[in-house]
């Protein structure tokens, strides 16, 4: 079933509430009221000033309800892209064959992210928890830590064992789960 769209659907239900509005007023004729035959030029300006100041309230009322929606579809699509980024990460990791500049490049490019998408909720008003954003960048810097500081180096190849493999992983499914927090609160606000 396809839906009307939002104006249609609009005009449709201002068209029943002043028809509605009228059959109601024939239909029930009270006898303390009296319906004038005259009608004033001042009442019909009244009305049409009361009628448009409502359509323009309504209209600044929807864009900025509108660029808000915008904003936070923005910084979800950057979360998302950051999430996807950790998932290809991961696959890179598990793999154990890992070169020492594209691991740091990377790390460095995961501290990047985390600190645009902070700005991006900073600028676009988003409430998110200082603490859930200091936990992931906590994060970050130990899978960080976890791949180059302890690491054997052979060839520029980090060599992993597999205790310090399911290490990484497990803090690399941490930090997934967090920015997929992160993105329903973004959603929530």
């Amino acid at each position: 079933m396809k839906r009307l769209p939002h104006k249609l659907f609009e005009t449709f239900v201002l068209v029943g509430i002043f028809t509605s509005g009228f059959v109601f007023g024939f239909i029930f004729k009270f006898p303390f009221f009296t319906i004038s035959r005259e009608i004033e030029i001042m009442d019909i300006v009244s009305i049409a000033v009361t009628i448009l100041a409502l359509y323009f309230v309504s209209k600044v009322l929807d864009k900025s309800k509108d660029e808000k929606r915008m904003e936070k579809d923005l910084i979800i699509k950057r979360t998302e892209e950051y999430y996807d980024n950790l998932v290809e990460f991961k696959k890179k990791v598990s793999q154990n064959n890992l070169i020492y500049q594209d691991v740091a490049m990377q790390c460095k490019n995961m501290k990047i992210g985390i600190n645009l998408l902070v700005s991006l909720m900073g600028v676009g008003k988003i409430n998110v928890s200082t603490v859930k954003i200091g936990i992931i960048q906590k994060l970050i810097k130990k899978v960080l830590q976890l791949l180059t500081l302890r690491t054997n180096v052979v060839n520029s190849v980090i060599i992993l064992t597999t205790s310090e493999l399911r290490i990484i992983d497990m803090e690399i499914e941490k930090l997934k789960n967090l920015i997929l927090n992160l993105e329903f609160d973004i959603i929530r606000d």
